[in-house]
């Protein structure tokens, strides 16, 4: 806490809220539908925030799905290379009577207001900071989004051994837990490894990251501001688009852990359609074989086996 407080003095232009500048989160109106859906326009708007790490019910994703919205039912497609999937860090201000503290969460908060108040283009506004709580009012939370996968050119390149963590690396999905087939159908992606620390200095890996980020820490991150422009119709640019404003992590650290027991991610959900459409086109695959017994996920076969003849008793031999 003392170091926070320290780098708060001595660099009070880095946090959010302090000289940032409006323009440099605004997009240039263009009209290629591709581009604009998830391309970084702007990084100019670096800065430094602080707030208290959230659960997963208001907002915070770790899961192998991240923050993916899959459609349900016929309708149901699984993941695939290249899609956009990000892990969600959700915050909120933070809890006690430290000062300096509020004021920087406060000033956070101000500076992203003025900047969705001064839009007024757009017919609808994706925020970086809303969340409806359950009486269904807006909280000022802040969303800061990591991106998850990325594509890779040779298999080799994505890490198998969860000893061989480092700046920068690759690894296979199958690292996490929650990465299991039919949801999933990756084979060029790569589970990538973010600069986020935890406080004893030491780099946490993506599939330590629920046991490490507990809900109730404190974090500071360096984080830039996005906004991306979505039309609503490709073909015809006059028919007004959608604004989606973004906080995208860089580097985190955190100060002090919190003390809420930590949150297995949520499962991804496959509709049972797909699953049983899945499985029948799939091999048999031999899972396990006891007394006679060979089960796949298809089917139980019976191996019979010679029966021992019964010994023949002499009643001669009985006394």
């Amino acid at each position: 806490m003392n170091d926070l407080t320290k780098l708060i003095y001595s660099r009070p232009d880095a946090f959010l809220g302090s000289k940032a500048q409006i323009l440099n989160v605004r997009n240039r109106p263009t009209y290629t539908w591709e581009k604009l859906k998830h391309t970084d326009k702007n990084t100019d708007l670096v800065c430094l925030v602080i707030g208290e790490l959230l659960g997963q019910q208001q907002g915070t994703k770790f899961g192998a799905s991240g923050n993916r919205l899959s459609k349900g039912g016929i309708f149901f497609k699984p993941m695939k290379d290249g899609e956009h999937v990000q892990d969600v860090m959700a915050f909120k201000g933070i809890c006690g009577s430290n000062a300096l503290l509020n004021s920087v969460w406060n000033n956070q908060i101000k500076m992203l207001n003025e900047m969705e108040e001064l839009d007024k283009y757009p017919s609808k506004t994706t925020s970086w900071k809303g969340v409806y709580n359950c009486e269904g009012q807006l909280e000022e939370n802040l969303h800061v989004l990591w991106e998850k996968y990325e594509t890779v050119e040779f298999d080799q390149d994505r890490i198998t051994d969860k000893t061989k963590t480092h700046s920068g690396a690759h690894y296979h999905p199958a690292v996490l837990p929650d990465f299991k087939p039919p949801y999933f159908n990756l084979n060029k992606d790569a589970l990538k490894q973010h600069d986020i620390f935890d406080e004893q200095q030491k780099l946490v890996a993506p599939w330590m990251l629920s046991d490490k980020l507990q809900p109730g820490s404190l974090m500071l991150l360096l984080v830039s501001l996005h906004s991306k422009n979505v039309y609503k119709d490709k073909l015809n640019a006059a028919g007004g688009f959608d604004r989606t404003y973004e906080i995208r992590g860089h580097k985190a650290k955190v100060l002090n852990r919190g003390t809420t027991c930590a949150e297995s991610p949520s499962k991804p959900i496959v509709p049972n359609e797909f699953r049983q459409q899945w499985r029948v086109t799939q091999p048999p695959q031999k899972i396990e074989s006891f007394k006679g017994f060979t089960i796949t996920h298809k089917r139980i076969t019976h191996t019979s086996t010679p029966k021992k003849k019964d010994k023949q008793i002499n009643n001669n031999e009985i006394d």
